[in-house]
């Protein structure tokens, strides 16, 4: 057989998918694997975690396809973007993984501002807490013994697949995310690197996505080590094929544990991150806290309910909650560095009911998601919203940001890891390009157009609230 074996290193679990050549799917999720945070606002893990979580996850995969060491596998990994990995002469993990929802290196991101003026012209994006740099400045300057330590600079995925191939090298999607890569050249930025006093020498270097990257030879079994070469993608632009964004104007959502807007650009634009084509960029902005906020209630109000059951409350309740907002920052604000408006029910009162409280989350979900993408100044789409994640299982959810947004939408159920498989199967020649490999076919629902006037008036009334709540606005 020939199989495609997407790897999805997640912040909570880990997930695999095994495409046939019919181009059918098979996927299988690991336990999750817990997050530490020492201390409010931390967020870390343990690199030695994902890798026995994705051992055993590859092998239940491929045991479930019947794969054998005589199949050809092409495999490649994908996972959770920014984290911070780093590795020791030996490469042992040198401290706990920083993940991205971490939110220490608020300082760091006003240092580097203040040396490197020009670094969002470079990057695309100014210095956020969630970015690699801050976090590996954080490390310099409370963790000095760590960073001595420290031979290698590498995101999860990549440390997965020098897990497997011994090799050191990251992709440029994932490199675009660290807050140190030049966006129009697709390197690592001596500007920033030089003004910061880095040693470029601590960094992977910086290839295409389909590029090899190198042999399967550790840490596998034999018919893991069939798959000869290991490719990668960041996470959300493995998201982002998988929604069959490969076009300039795509646009798609995720409702995952957070929430992203991801669109697609031909040319560097501010908030843009470096595509998988060499020639694309996407825009990706995304809300922390965005699956996280209901499952925050529900676990308030009704732990141990089902979220889809949870969910279903909402229907009882008219758009717009009768008046009430919700301000989806229960985990800050991306882009504020912890000077953003607060989370918040704003209008609450003893006449509303749980129904009212369910449906204002999944509306403020979407409110923040088009403020998020207004604040970019691009244009939506005209013909359709693609819709992903754990959320858009929610026809609900779907109808209210169909409505917010005021375009139709699709859903599909593919997820990052078969976008780590097409991947794979562009750099194996499947497909001779990335706009070869086979379209979404899902149906276009407009159901969600009918509240289009309430929603927008709601959302209006939503940005006022934002504005005047965040500080300094």
């Amino acid at each position: 057989m020939d199989l495609l074996l997407g790897v999805d290193l997640g912040t909570t679990a880990c997930k695999v998918t095994v495409v046939a050549s019919d181009l059918t799917a098979s996927t299988v999720t690991s336990p999750p694997y817990p997050i530490s945070a020492p201390y409010r606002g931390w967020a870390e893990q343990d690199p030695l975690a994902w890798g026995e979580a994705v051992d055993a996850t590859v092998e239940r995969a491929l045991d479930i396809v019947g794969a054998g060491p005589g199949d050809k596998l092409s495999l490649s990994i994908t996972g959770q973007m920014h984290s911070l990995v780093l590795l020791d002469a030996e490469g042992n993990p040198a401290r706990p993984a920083i993940l991205w929802a971490d939110r220490r290196a608020t300082a760091e991101c006003t240092m580097i501002e203040n040396q490197v003026p020009d670094v969002a012209a470079i990057t695309g994006n100014p210095p956020l807490p969630a970015f690699t740099l801050p976090q590996l400045l954080w490390v310099r300057r409370h963790e000095p013994g760590v960073l001595s330590r420290t031979s290698n600079v590498l995101l999860p995925k990549d440390y997965l697949r020098w897990r497997y191939t011994g090799r050191v090298v990251t992709d440029w999607t994932d490199a675009s995310g660290t807050g140190m890569l030049d966006s129009a050249t697709r390197e690592w930025s001596n500007t920033i690197l030089s003004a910061l006093e880095l040693d470029l020498g601590l960094l992977p270097p910086v290839v295409d996505p389909i590029a090899d990257g190198g042999a399967v030879e550790r840490n596998a079994s034999p018919t893991l080590q069939s798959a000869g070469t290991a490719v990668g993608v960041g996470d959300q632009f493995a998201e982002a094929l998988a929604a069959g964004l490969t076009h300039a104007g795509d646009m798609a959502i995720i409702l995952g544990t957070s929430a992203v807007v991801l669109g697609v650009s031909d040319r560097p634009v501010p908030g843009s991150f470096c595509h998988a084509q060499s020639n694309l960029w996407l825009r990706l902005d995304s809300l922390h806290a965005g699956g996280k906020s209901l499952q925050w209630l529900r676990d308030l109000l009704a732990p141990g309910e089902s979220l889809a059951a949870f969910t279903s409350a909402a229907m009882s309740s008219p758009p717009g909650a009768h008046d009430l907002l919700f301000l989806p920052f229960l985990m800050g604000e991306r882009g504020a560095r912890g000077g953003g408006a607060p989370g918040a029910f704003v209008g609450l009162s003893t006449e509303h009911g749980r129904d009212d409280l369910v449906r204002s989350v999944l509306e403020g979900v979407a409110f923040e998601l088009r403020r998020l993408q207004q604040k970019r100044g691009t244009p939506l789409p005209t013909d359709v919203l693609t819709l992903k994640g754990g959320g858009a299982q929610s026809e609900l959810w779907c109808q209210i940001v169909s409505g917010v947004f005021g375009v139709p939408y699709r859903t599909t159920d593919r997820d990052a890891a078969y976008g780590a498989a097409m991947t794979a199967g562009v750099s194996q020649g499947w497909w001779q390009n990335w706009q070869s490999v086979p379209a979404l076919s899902d149906p276009i629902n407009e159901s969600g157009l009918a509240d289009v006037d309430i929603l927008n008036d709601r959302y209006t009334r939503y940005r006022t609230v934002v504005d005047a709540l965040t500080p300094d606005s």
